[in-house]
């Protein structure tokens, strides 16, 4: 029985090392993409940031474009839990919410934080989509097909507790479109806005343009 302990006991701290490293050398890109974009950093860069060999780098990613697809997934979700964004507790309160006016403010508030969160990413994005044909469909696969299906979604949440001031497809293309990453640079990045402020001005604007008039 102590053998069977001592084994689970040594599996457990494998997998825990092994993440660890993981996502030190997931860190260690995501500092060096930004500093000098994606197609001046190379493997072993990250290997030294990460205080790893770039050996392991490879044993753990298999290459520097499965390593970004894996920093992708980390800062979308804000987290390395595997359940999809909308199947998340904050997405499933606004879907439960029955009044449209705090639908749409969780979701503004909500969504502020993500978008502030993931529009390094993004940045991340568009330059190593200048040089790799891959990640450029990557890119786009991301913005105008996954996360204009999840704004759809949304607009689908918000008409069933009540009648909209628009169609459903301009509903979900307004929230796509106001949500964006180059939204945020304009107010944040370009105009100076908080994450707060976007946040009131996104709840605001969403309010204005998809829910009847009372």
């Amino acid at each position: 029985m102590a053998e069977n302990v001592k084994r689970k006991y040594d599996s457990t701290v494998r997998r825990e090392h092994a993440e660890a490293t993981r996502l030190r050398i997931i860190e260690a890109a995501r500092t060096l993409f930004l500093e000098h974009g994606y197609a001046k950093t190379a493997v072993p860069s990250i290997a030294a940031a990460a205080e790893v060999s770039p050996d392991t780098v490879f044993h753990v990613f298999k290459n520097k474009r499965t390593l970004l697809r894996e920093l992708i997934d980390l800062d979308i979700g804000g987290d390395s839990d595997p359940t999809p964004i909308m199947q998340r507790a904050p997405a499933l309160a606004v879907r439960d919410e029955r009044d449209q006016r705090t639908q749409l403010r969780m979701f503004a508030s909500g969504m502020a934080r993500q978008v502030a969160r993931v529009r390094a990413l993004d940045d991340i994005l568009v330059g190593a989509a200048a040089v790799d044909e891959d990640i450029a469909a990557l890119r786009q696969d991301i913005q105008d097909r996954q996360r204009r299906a999840a704004m759809m979604q949304i607009a689908e949440w918000i008409r069933a507790r009540g009648e909209l001031a628009v169609d459903i497809e301009t509903a979900g293309t307004t929230i796509w479109a106001l949500t964006s990453p180059e939204m945020h640079r304009m107010l944040c990045e370009r105009s100076g806005w908080t994450t707060d402020r976007y946040a009131q001005w996104l709840e605001i604007t969403l309010t204005a343009s998809l829910l009847v008039t009372p």
